[in-house]
């Protein structure tokens, strides 16, 4: 019994980390991806100084446009953050798809527990006030909602094992 109480709060620890850093992947991700975007809206805001190159055609002006805003607006150690950063992004994008399943799977059963712990510890004090103070139909409405969201199986392997 206390193995398994042990084994079970191991477990959830495993889970909450592996929750944890899930969740910390992708704030990174979305933080890295943003900074690319916002650094690269800038210097298309603000492209490097126009040279004078004459009497061109569309296509010609179109280049120049793309050499002020891309080739020419970077300096190397720039262009050397920029290649780092989304080589970061590609990697922890990578490892995260690897680990798709795992996290999901995780995730699914932290939000179980915590729903089901909700239900069964957090709901008491409301059914105990709603009682009280004899209202029915708010007793209903949160003994309804704790029958219905309720795992019983769940519950009945926990105490078969601890039992």
């Amino acid at each position: 019994s206390q193995n398994l109480e042990r084994r079970r709060r191991t477990d959830s620890g495993a889970e909450a980390g592996l929750c944890a850093a899930a969740l910390q992947s992708l704030d990174n991700l979305s933080g890295w991806t943003t900074a690319i975007l916002q650094q690269a809206a800038w210097k298309y805001g603000h492209p490097a100084p126009k040279r004078d190159i004459g009497e061109v055609g569309v296509e010609e002006e179109k280049k120049e446009v793309y050499r002020r805003v891309v080739l020419r607006n970077y300096s190397e150690a720039e262009r050397a953050v920029l290649l780092e950063v989304v080589s970061m992004v590609k990697s922890l994008a990578s490892s995260l798809m690897a680990l798709q399943a795992p996290i999901i799977a995780s995730a699914a059963r932290r939000m179980h527990a915590e729903v089901q712990e909700l239900l069964q510890t957090g709901m008491a004090p409301l059914v105990a006030h709603a009682e009280k103070h004899k209202k029915k139909e708010l007793l209903g409405m949160i003994k309804s909602l704790r029958d219905v969201s309720f795992d019983a199986a769940a519950s009945l392997e926990e105490e078969e094992e601890e039992g």
